[in-house]
This record gives structure tokens, C-alpha cells and sequence, in this order.
């Protein structure tokens, strides 16, 4: 088992690295077209949202407010209607103004430790921007990335996704098997879309489908 283990995790970044290629989804922040200022608002964004809402939202809102500076002085009533497209725009537009006010006239952080430092900003958000602004090897531990590690590898062992042993342990050997985390991480987050979903899974157009006993179970 142990084996099995260590060979699929040597695997899987590489397939999943190669079904990215053919079938990334297109979005700004994966682009290089952003400032870090701006790849951190879009993380901030997407939680609990869907990726292509934020995505079209961005381009407005980034002119209206293209740095920390402009978004912290402007009134609170335009930024909310700003984000008004995405839902809670209340919540979104006090902690991004908090964000932006804690950053303006400040160099960005590039440390997980800074990162975890700004209000708004959790573990995932500090993951994601790290990985999409410094390609560093770290993995983005969401219900996605459970979900195809339970499936391909071992169950967790905890009901909180944050404090588990099996995903941290997996996750991080993942991301250090990783050719290109980036380009991992992103793949991850895509398969859970369209290829590993919650319910009816379309096993057919997964990479990791010989490794994945979830995919055996189906099958029968």
C-alpha cells in the first residue's frame, strides 16, 4: 500500500500537468496579467464563488479601483455596488477596503506569515496567492482537492479538511512532486469542475483515472 502510495504521488502531478495542457480553463489570474495587489483580490473574491463570475467582475472593478491605494479611500457604498454581481457584497467590500487599507503605501507581502498577518486572509487565500505570484510549491486545500485526494488516495481522518493529517501529508507530497505548482494546483482545481464533481463524476475524462479506486467503484 505504502508502494502504491509513493508511485501514484509520484504520478499524478505529471498526468495532471499534461491534462491541463489540453484542458485549462482561461482565467486573468492565470494569465500574468494581474499585480500582485490584484491576484490577491481575486483570491479573495473566489471564495465561495464560482471562478468565471469573478472573472468577468475584474476588469470593472479593477478600473475603478486598480491598487490598494484607490480602493481603500473610495466610499464604501461603490465598492459594494462594484461587487454587487457577485453576491454579499457587504461582507466583500469591508474586507477588501480592511485589506486595502492594511497594504496601502505598504510593498505587498511575499511570506505565508505576512499573508496571514492581513485581515481577510486565511490559509487558502495566503496558498493561492504564494503559488500564482511565486511559484511556490504549496497545495490549495479546498473541498476540491479533498475530495480527489480522498478519492485517488486514502479518506481523511477529520471532519475539518484544515486539520487533517492524510491531506496535509498527501497535499504536500503532491506539491513537491510538482514539475510546475502552478500549473498543479490549477489542474487540481479545474478536474474537481469538470471532471471530478461531488455527485456523477465523469470518470471518463479524469487523468487519474487508473489510480482512483473511487473510479473502480463506479464502474461496478
Amino acid at each position: 500500500m505504502v508502494s502504491e502510495r509513493a508511485s501514484a504521488i509520484e504520478a499524478v502531478p505529471r498526468l495532471l500537468e499534461a491534462w491541463y495542457a489540453q484542458n485549462a480553463r482561461d482565467f486573468r489570474w492565470r494569465r500574468g496579467e494581474l499585480t500582485p495587489w490584484q491576484v490577491l483580490v481575486a483570491e479573495v473574491c473566489l471564495q465561495q464563488t464560482m471562478s468565471p463570475r469573478v472573472d468577468a467582475l475584474l476588469p470593472g472593478f479593477f478600473a475603478q479601483f486598480p491598487d490598494a491605494a484607490s480602493l481603500a479611500a473610495a466610499p464604501r457604498e461603490a465598492v459594494e455596488s462594484a461587487l454587487r454581481p457577485l453576491g454579499f457584497q457587504r461582507k466583500r467590500a469591508a474586507v477588501l477596503q480592511g485589506l486595502a487599507k492594511a497594504l496601502a503605501g505598504r510593498d505587498m507581502p511575499h511570506t505565508r506569515e505576512e499573508l496571514l498577518s492581513l485581515p481577510g486572509v486565511g490559509q487558502y487565500v495566503a496558498a493561492a496567492f504564494l503559488c500564482a505570484v511565486n511559484g511556490e510549491a504549496t497545495f490549495l486545500l479546498d473541498v476540491n482537492f479533498a475530495r480527489i485526494v480522498e478519492r485517488v488516495f486514502a479518506p481523511r481522518l477529520r471532519p475539518d479538511l484544515r486539520d487533517d493529517p492524510v491531506l496535509e501529508q498527501v497535499g504536500r507530497a503532491l506539491a513537491a512532486a510538482a514539475t510546475d505548482p502552478r500549473r498543479f494546483n490549477w489542474a487540481m482545481l479545474d478536474l474537481g469542475a469538470l471532471a471530478c464533481r461531488p455527485s456523477a463524476p465523469r470518470c471518463d475524462r479524469c487523468p487519474l483515472v487508473a489510480h482512483c479506486a473511487h473510479a473502480a467503484e463506479v464502474e461496478e
